[in-house]
């Protein structure tokens, strides 16, 4: 899938403002001084390839960051601190490969423009942010595996279909690794830390999260895996997914009757 988990870009470098290639100390004192004020920031056509360090001081003031039309190629961390960022502004850096899980802490983020980009994937933890609006990726690599949402025309997606995609990753996600937790520290304890146990356990809870593409049943999956899943030596078996799945609909039913 072109959503990819946890996609995973390399750290940026960052240098101050001042300091930046073709970038004037007395011009990025200006643009400071202008973005306290206005709260937007404009960094494009600078032919950046890191974000100066000074930008990150605004966090919790700046509403629109634009970096288009540079030679960017990954946000850092640091992103996580502009928590008042509403619009971000990525378009025509040819080289950027994608956004860091950290973006997620941008709670405010409403526009994300990835035009022109070599953005592949976003980052599962993408989907956390609830007040999208738009996200634009035409002509990007992502773009092409993707494809156009319902009623749309040419490359223009669907951003909350996105974003609910990128959502539904997330969480099921974080219903394997709890399942897996719970496994480990429960009805398998005694042989997760064999060496077969490292490696049936893992396959075997990724099979039965396969088995159950609902998100409600699988998080009921998660609650009663005590009572769901077989003894160890059975879950290399074939059918041990199906028997977790053939328990469940059991336990299912039993509950409706009372």
């Amino acid at each position: 899938s072109p959503v990819a988990l946890g996609y995973r870009v390399a750290s940026s470098s960052f240098v101050p403002m001042s300091e930046v290639p073709d970038l004037p100390l007395a011009k990025a004192r200006a643009l400071l001084e202008t973005a306290k004020r206005t709260r937007l920031l404009h960094l494009g056509s600078l032919a950046l390839r890191s974000i100066p360090a000074d930008t990150w001081s605004l966090g919790s003031i700046l509403i629109r960051l634009d970096l288009s039309f540079n030679r960017l190629v990954s946000l850092g961390p640091e992103i996580s601190s502009m928590t008042a960022l509403e619009q971000l502004w990525l378009n025509d850096n040819p080289y950027f490969a994608g956004l860091p899980k950290d973006i997620q802490l941008c709670k405010k983020l409403k526009v994300v423009d990835l035009r022109r980009t070599a953005v592949r994937s976003l980052p599962r933890e993408f989907g956390r942010l609830r007040e999208l609006i738009e996200v634009d990726l035409r002509e990007t690599p992502m773009a092409r595996g993707l494809g156009p949402g319902p009623g749309s025309s040419g490359d223009v997606f669907d951003t909350d279909q996105l974003v609910e995609r990128l959502f539904e990753v997330d969480k099921r996600e974080e219903l394997r690794l709890d399942l897996l937790e719970r496994v480990v520290h429960g009805v398998y304890r005694e042989d997760a830390h064999s060496g077969e146990g490292r490696r049936r356990i893992p396959v075997f809870v990724q099979e039965v999260c396969d088995s159950f593409p609902d998100l409600e049943d699988l998080k009921n999956v998660v609650r009663n895996c005590d009572r769901l899943f077989p003894p160890f030596k059975m879950i290399a078996r074939a059918r041990a997914a199906a028997m977790v799945k053939a328990r469940y609909v059991g336990l299912v039913r039993e509950s409706t009757k009372t």
